[in-house]
């Protein structure tokens, strides 16, 4: 399970927004029910690095 929401359309993320903030557990059980091969830690150097890629080949 997800939110998905209409690119550019307020209406619709309001929608989602609400939905999150109207059912303050809600988060918290969509949680349980997720599962990473690795920590957070791991995903972010992984995007970091990604990133640190992308504009060492724009300097060059």
């Amino acid at each position: 399970m997800g939110f998905f929401f209409r690119r550019a359309n307020v209406d619709d993320l309001e929608r989602v927004l609400l939905r999150i903030i109207q059912d303050p557990g809600l988060i918290g059980r969509m949680s349980k029910n997720t599962e990473y091969n690795r920590t957070t830690r791991e995903m972010t150097e992984e995007v970091v690095g990604i990133y640190e890629s992308i504009v060492k080949a724009d300097v060059q």
